[in-house]
């Protein structure tokens, strides 16, 4: 009668053993899981900061062409308006020479 209940005490004990190892083997392939879903997890927000940071840089780069547009429009507008007031002027010397010259007469 012992015998037989040191018997069943193992086989219970082996049947405890089976199950911790398996449950021990599943919780490494969870940890393996989460381990793989984290370095996802990690690759996206990197994606995402990189995207992010050339969206802002690209952004930066639109708004620094847009004043350097700004910038050498109004240049070429005051480069305009001194070349107008030069050929203003010279119109003006002609005339003023004209008169002068017609005074002359």
């Amino acid at each position: 009668n012992y015998k037989k209940v040191c018997e069943e005490l193992e086989q219970k004990r082996m049947t405890g053993l089976k199950n911790l190892l398996e449950n021990e083997s599943q919780n490494i392939e969870n940890i393996g899981n989460i381990q793989n879903k984290t370095q996802i997890n990690n690759k996206n927000k990197e994606v995402t900061l990189s995207n992010i940071f050339n969206d802002s840089l690209f952004r930066d780069m639109l708004e620094e062409k847009k004043e350097t547009e700004k910038e050498e429009q109004k240049e070429n507008k005051e480069e305009t308006k001194i070349q107008g007031n030069d050929s203003n002027q010279t119109r003006i010397d002609q005339l003023t020479t004209k008169q002068g010259k017609n005074k002359n007469k």
